[in-house]
């Protein structure tokens, strides 16, 4: 109660687009950058560096200035959460899903280059593994149960994260997870977009991964359906 009352002081000194600003950070459930951060709030990036300096100056955010991250103690987290509104939960989390499918395609795409890259696009992914976790939970979660607009959004992205990862995540995801993604993937794109050729790139990839647990008759299965 003494931790709230204190946020609740700082909390109270800010402008009401301030706070509710606070509020979505709770979309992050770990470290974040500023671009992250500007992108849940739909703002350009120098507006959003002064607003989350301001939160490090009331103390309701902190500033990792080597790693050059933000994070919400899990105190303010919870207090934030509290008070959050639902609509806002929503359009943050949204927000945070499109933005890193985008940072999962980025670190595909380094990995892609090769020498050097294989690296980077691997330690991109390891750094914004939460994120990017959270990112697809949100979208598989969506994918068949929100409003008609947000389904739709969210059944596409649900079907891009396999992809836009898809030779990281192969060598980061443990085998049963890489095959829940693929499966949530492929039911969204049959199901909500009829996207036959995300399905087809899906069924194919689950077959490889039923094969690398040794699970043959499965991934013949798999391999048909994607033929």
């Amino acid at each position: 109660e003494l931790v709230e009352a204190s946020l609740r002081l700082s909390y109270d000194l800010l402008s009401d687009e301030l706070q509710a600003r606070w509020r979505t950070l709770t979309a992050f459930p770990a470290t974040f950058d500023r671009a992250a951060a500007a992108a849940v709030w739909a703002a350009d990036e120098t507006p959003a560096h002064d607003a989350l300096s301001e939160l490090v100056r009331y103390s309701l955010l902190e500033w990792d200035g080597q790693a050059a991250r933000y994070r919400l103690h899990d105190l303010a987290r919870a207090c934030a959460a509290a008070w959050l509104q639902e609509d806002e939960s929503e359009q943050a989390r949204r927000r945070h899903a499109r933005h890193y499918e985008q940072v999962l395609r980025a670190a595909d795409e380094l990995y892609l280059q090769g020498g050097d890259g294989v690296l980077q696009g691997l330690a991109l992914f390891d750094l914004e593994r939460d994120n990017v976790e959270a990112g697809q939970a949100w979208a598989a979660a969506r994918a068949g149960d929100a409003t008609l607009g947000a389904r739709e959004e969210a059944a596409r992205l649900c079907s891009a994260y396999p992809d836009a990862g898809a030779y990281v995540l192969n060598l980061r995801l443990h085998a049963q997870e890489w095959i829940r993604w693929l499966e949530a993937a492929a039911a969204a794109a049959a199901r909500e977009i009829g996207d036959r050729r995300a399905v087809g790139a899906q069924t194919g990839n689950l077959g490889n991964a039923y094969s690398a647990l040794g699970r043959v008759e499965e991934a013949i299965a798999h391999y048909e359906q994607a033929l």
